[in-house]
């Protein structure tokens, strides 16, 4: 992801969080998709990282092993550790890693949203059918009086 990408998922999340109150059962029917695919996308970013710091400190780890060979003059630890993360490859391999944390993060944070998404239909559920106990009991006891005039 770059941050025209990263831009482009913030709004694929935020249309996905939309809840539509004038239609409540197919918002409930769409939730569990909509959570697994973020899931699924968390998850996967999660691995890229993963295998991103992997990589990062294998490369750190020949890097070092090499210039510790190759220096007959013994060098202190954070000498050696200054020179690989003054490499270009291992920059490069950072950058990835810390690219992908950020995604990572990012996802993550979607995820919560849509478990807070279902709690939030959840709760418009529930106010919806008290709304309309109301209303059917409003509307029985006025059909009620209009019968009894009638009668």
């Amino acid at each position: 992801m770059n941050s025209d990408n990263v831009e482009e998922i913030q709004k694929d999340i935020l249309k996905d969080l939309d809840i539509r109150c004038d239609d409540l059962s197919e918002e409930f029917s769409k939730q569990a998709g909509k959570f697994a695919h973020w899931a699924f996308l968390s998850e996967r970013k999660k691995a890229q990282k993963d295998y991103a710091k992997l990589r990062l400190e294998v490369f750190s780890a020949e890097l070092g092993k090499e210039l510790r060979i190759r220096d007959s003059v013994k060098q202190t630890d954070k000498s050696i550790e200054n020179e690989i993360k003054s490499n270009s490859e291992w920059k490069k391999l950072n950058k990835e890693h810390i690219l992908l944390k950020y995604e990572e993060s990012i996802l993550s944070v979607a995820v919560e949203a849509f478990n807070q998404r279902c709690q939030m239909l959840i709760s418009l559920g529930a106010h919806a059918r008290s709304e309309l106990e109301g209303d059917i009991k409003i509307l029985k006891e006025s059909v009620k009086k209009k019968m009894t005039s009638i009668l």
